[in-house]
């Protein structure tokens, strides 16, 4: 699968200007944390959704072009422990 920016869907491209004007936006740069939780497990879901089995590779793109690296971050660390606690239990990638 081709990663280029040209490509990415118009969804995700939506969710992550989002994500990112809301972190620009507070004057202290710190979400609140429940909202940070949230906005992470929506991201985790669209790239699952998006991407299946590609979404860890997808996740790590993002990071390395984010704006909002420490975001982009904590979404492929949230994304890594959906995958390992699903490895575990023998399910594969899939939204819930």
């Amino acid at each position: 699968m081709d990663y280029s920016d040209d490509q990415v869907p118009d969804r995700l491209n939506a969710m992550l200007a989002t994500l990112a004007a809301h972190s620009l936006e507070q004057e202290d740069r710190h979400l609140d944390l429940a909202r940070r939780r949230t906005d992470i497990a929506k991201a985790v879901e669209l790239l699952v959704e998006l991407y299946g089995e590609q979404a860890m590779d997808r996740a790590t793109l993002l990071e390395k072009r984010s704006a909002v690296s420490g975001f982009a971050r904590s979404v492929r660390e949230a994304l890594a422990t959906r995958i390992a606690a699903e490895a575990t239990t023998g399910r594969s990638l899939k939204t819930s």
